[in-house]
């Protein structure tokens, strides 16, 4: 009896594009931190009322560019809005691509 040997190819692995932004992570973790202790909160500008309003220590929160004033100054100026959350994960010319790419029938979106 033959054995016969069948070498399976490698998957390929596609690794994501993501870049971390330090800044957002932060500000998501204040936003976490604030609804595990209770607080209803969906957004920067609602975190800064919340911490303002109750008069909560800002020493407990690690905030983005390392001081709640300068946090509270950028959050107020859009600079750390986030609409959707796929703004997140990624840049605006992937995403055009993206929608491109399934215009034209490169990319198929199954659900």
């Amino acid at each position: 009896m033959i054995e016969v040997c069948v070498l399976m190819p490698v998957p390929r692995l596609v690794v994501p594009e993501h870049k971390v932004d330090e800044n957002c992570n932060r500000m998501c973790r204040i936003i976490d931190d604030l609804c595990d202790m209770g607080y209803d909160i969906c957004t920067a500008r609602e975190a800064i009322q919340i911490i303002e309003s109750e008069k909560l220590d800002k020493s407990q929160f690690n905030f983005p560019y390392n001081s709640f004033d300068e946090f509270k100054e950028h959050v107020l100026s859009g600079d750390l809005e986030i609409g959707l959350i796929d703004n997140m994960f990624m840049t605006k010319e992937r995403r055009e691509q993206l929608d491109k790419d399934v215009r034209e029938g490169r990319l198929w979106i199954t659900y």
